[in-house]
C-alpha cells in the first residue's frame, strides 16, 4: 500500500492542483454516519409499512420520496469526496479494488436476496449498484480539473431530460435511467443522473478537501 506524503499548500490560483489523500477526517466519517442513520431511518419506515405495522406506508409519501432522493444524493455526493480522499494524486490500486470487492458484493446479495423476496421488483440497480459503478467510472475524473468534472457532472444529471428515449427502454439498459419507462423496482439509483452527483462530490473533493482538512470542522476530533 502506498504511503501519500503530506498535503501541500494549494495555491489560491490552481484550485484544482492535484493533492495527496489527506487520511481520515472525523467530520467526514461523522457526515458518512449521518447519512447512514438517515437511510436506516428510511428503510425502517418503509419496512413498517410495507409489514403493515403502521396505518399507511409513510416512506410512499410526497415527503419521503423527496427525503429518499436527498439521502441518497448525500451518499453519493460522499462517495465522490471519499474517492479523493483514498486516492489522492493517484489511484491507489488495493484499498480501491477492496472497496469495490465489499460494495459489488454487496450489491450483488441485494440483488440476490429480493429476486427471492420480491421476484416482481427485485433491485437489479439500486444505491449499492450505482455507487460500485459510479466508483470505477470516476476514477479518471481524478486526473482532470475539477471544474471539468463539475460540467461533466452537470451534463450527466441534465442527460436524462434531455435524451431520454424509447430506444433505451430495453431492459437491459435500465441501468443507464436513458429510457422513458420507469422500471418495477424497490429501488432504483440509474447512472443517469445519479452517477452526476458523485462526480460533483469528486469535483468539491479536488476543491475544498485541503482547505477544509486545515480548517476547524476539518480538525475536529
Amino acid at each position: 500500500m502506498r504511503s501519500d506524503p503530506p498535503l501541500a499548500p494549494v495555491p489560491a490560483s490552481s484550485p484544482d492542483a492535484p493533492t495527496s489523500a489527506p487520511g481520515r477526517i472525523p467530520a467526514i466519517d461523522a457526515a458518512r454516519a449521518a447519512a447512514l442513520a438517515a437511510m436506516a431511518a428510511y428503510h425502517l419506515t418503509w419496512d413498517l409499512g410495507y409489514l403493515r405495522l403502521t396505518p399507511e406506508n409513510a416512506a410512499l409519501s410526497p415527503a419521503w420520496r423527496i427525503a429518499a432522493h436527498v439521502i441518497a444524493g448525500s451518499f453519493l455526493v460522499l462517495v465522490g469526496v471519499g474517492l479523493v480522499l483514498m486516492n489522492g494524486r493517484g489511484v491507489r490500486l488495493r484499498p480501491t479494488l477492496l472497496r469495490l470487492l465489499r460494495v459489488g458484493g454487496a450489491a450483488i446479495l441485494i440483488t440476490v436476496a429480493t429476486y427471492f423476496a420480491f421476484p416482481d421488483s427485485f433491485i437489479f440497480f439500486g444505491i449499492l449498484h450505482c455507487i460500485a459503478a459510479s466508483s470505477v467510472l470516476a476514477l479518471p475524473f481524478l486526473f482532470v480539473p475539477a471544474i471539468v468534472t463539475a460540467l461533466a457532472g452537470a451534463l450527466v444529471v441534465a442527460l436524462p431530460h434531455l435524451a431520454a428515449h424509447p430506444a433505451l427502454d430495453a431492459p437491459a439498459l435500465f441501468f443507464l435511467g436513458l429510457g422513458r419507462l420507469a422500471p418495477q423496482t424497490n429501488d432504483y439509483v440509474p447512472l443517469f443522473p445519479w452517477f452526476g452527483i458523485v462526480l460533483f462530490g469528486v469535483a468539491l473533493g479536488r476543491i475544498a478537501l485541503p482547505r477544509f482538512a486545515r480548517s476547524r470542522p476539518g480538525l475536529w476530533r
